[in-house]
């Protein structure tokens, strides 16, 4: 299975370092979930670990390889991305945003072998979308544009899956219609998944494993039920809680009471 690890890792925009020296080892065929509060730097960690920024200091390895040192065909065979917003022309099927997702592996000429198709149709069901396949992006609702473009991260058929708040903009439905169709995908194909989250609620029930993040450093890591305390929550999130568990799915969860600020 691919491992990805950070070493000493720093990030920045215009020489203003967002991430710190971070080292970090992502579970393998695991649910990790990034948290935090705004600005600390969630969203700047997964496109470093994505290899959509150049570090200024340390590493992002890919099974014990630099990423930055790898072809990019042959690093899109092993992770797919999903930003937070994507965007695609309405007039475009659903089948044909996924059939993007077979780009790594097609020649120069962008044609489609059998095993593309197979691919293809296999990355839809996984998503839940079939029925999708020959209906326009503009038709879609924001839940149904959202699976599209998770079928479309699949169809790369790779280990490891990486997502900027797949859920942002998406009704209380349409939030678990996703986290469930990863759950299934980690589960039965025991896919490596990263996301960033900003429900705790949602990141304590759908992940394995929890990091968050304050200022661009790792104020805890763990499992779920060791990481979502009174405690963390007021240092990281500056606000009073309670923290119960649910026992029908094994999940802590937490109840704002006031903010510290």
């Amino acid at each position: 299975m691919s491992h990805l690890i950070a070493q000493d890792l720093s990030l920045a925009y215009d020489g203003e370092e967002v991430i710190h020296r971070l080292s970090l080892d992502i579970p393998t065929q695991q649910i990790t979930a990034l948290i935090g509060p705004n600005g600390s730097g969630k969203t700047t960690l997964l496109r470093g670990l994505a290899r959509l920024m150049v570090p200024t200091r340390g590493a992002v390895y890919l099974d014990g390889r630099a990423i930055h040192t790898q072809p990019t065909k042959q690093v899109a065979r092993k992770l797919a991305t999903l930003p937070q917003q994507g965007s695609a022309p309405n007039d475009l099927t659903v089948r044909e945003l996924v059939a993007f997702g077979r780009f790594p592996y097609q020649g120069i000429l962008g044609r489609r072998s059998l095993e593309d198709e197979a691919v293809l149709e296999t990355a839809l069901a996984d998503a839940g979308i079939s029925h999708l396949g020959d209906a326009y992006l503009g038709e879609l609702s924001g839940g149904q544009r959202q699976l599209a473009w998770i079928a479309m991260a699949l169809a790369q058929s790779t280990e490891l899956l990486l997502l900027d708040e797949p859920t942002t903009f998406l009704d209380m439905a349409h939030q678990i219609e996703v986290l469930e169709v990863l759950k299934r995908l980690n589960a039965n194909q025991k896919r490596t998944i990263v996301m960033v989250l900003h429900d705790i609620n949602q990141a304590a029930r759908y992940s394995n494993h929890m990091i968050a993040l304050v200022d661009g450093r790792v104020a805890a890591s763990g499992a779920p039920k060791s990481i979502l305390t009174t405690e963390m929550l007021a240092r990281v999130f500056k606000i009073e809680a309670r923290v119960l568990l649910r026992e029908d799915i094994d999940a802590p969860y937490c109840i704002p009471l006031r903010s510290l600020t």
